[in-house]
């Protein structure tokens, strides 16, 4: 399992590196979309407390409304070259499949998330979301957000629209998740850090496991069918 989990994740990042569209695609958005709005928040005279706080919201919408965007095209290659069909065939492990497909989205979606937050911070001039609290935070989410996409795209993966049905698919699942990273972000930056005993905490911790289990044990079936 574990030779043919490297040889997966070795056949993204070099699909990656030779084409490197969904990095660059990811990069450019987030540039475009947290200079955009940064530049909406210093025009808009807004009192230095209110712009902390809309520094919660703000990050987390943007990075869905980008990795909808993304993602939506992730499983492009798979299905012009016919791989997904090939590893079906092969008889290989699409556990395995799946799982390194989460190591490559995870990775993506940590760089996509820190370049928007980066980009949105320091065009705001704001710190409130520069604590190792918030990239714990910020870790536990992207831990739980991927596994669930990776599945939703399967689900889309016959379709051409599959970069209309990311979302539409997606953010009623992910309601939950994100309104809590919302609520946590919003504590962390009005009170300098994290409840750990708070009932949106132990939500995230839940969805974590959750998504990843439904990943598991749905992927497979969901590819074969």
């Amino acid at each position: 399992m574990s030779g043919a989990f490297t040889a997966l994740l070795r056949k993204d990042f070099l699909y990656e590196l030779r084409t490197g569209q969904t990095v660059v695609v990811a990069l450019s958005f987030a540039l475009l979309l947290g200079t955009l709005t940064a530049f909406g928040i210093q025009n808009a005279f807004l009192e230095p407390v209110v712009r902390e706080r809309l520094m919660a919201p703000l990050c987390w919408v943007l990075f869905l409304v980008t990795a909808s965007i993304v993602f939506g095209r992730a499983f492009h290659f798979e299905r012009a070259s016919g791989a997904i069909e090939g590893v079906v065939v092969s008889g290989a492990s699409l556990v395995t499949f799946f799982l390194s497909k989460c190591v490559v989205f995870y990775l993506i979606s940590i760089l996509l998330h820190t370049s928007l937050v980066l980009v949105l911070s320091f065009l705001s001039q704001s710190e409130a979301l520069f604590s190792s609290e918030f990239v714990l935070l910020s870790a536990m989410v992207l831990f739980a957000y991927v596994p669930l996409v990776v599945l939703l795209l399967a689900l889309s993966f016959t379709s051409r629209l599959g970069a209309v049905l990311l979302p539409l698919l997606s953010l009623p699942l992910l309601f939950p998740l994100f309104f809590a990273a919302t609520e946590l972000t919003q504590v962390l930056v009005t009170e300098g850090e994290l409840n750990f005993s708070s009932f949106w905490f132990a939500l995230v911790l839940s969805l974590d496991i959750f998504y990843l289990l439904c990943g598991l044990a749905l992927f497979p079936p969901v590819i074969r069918d």
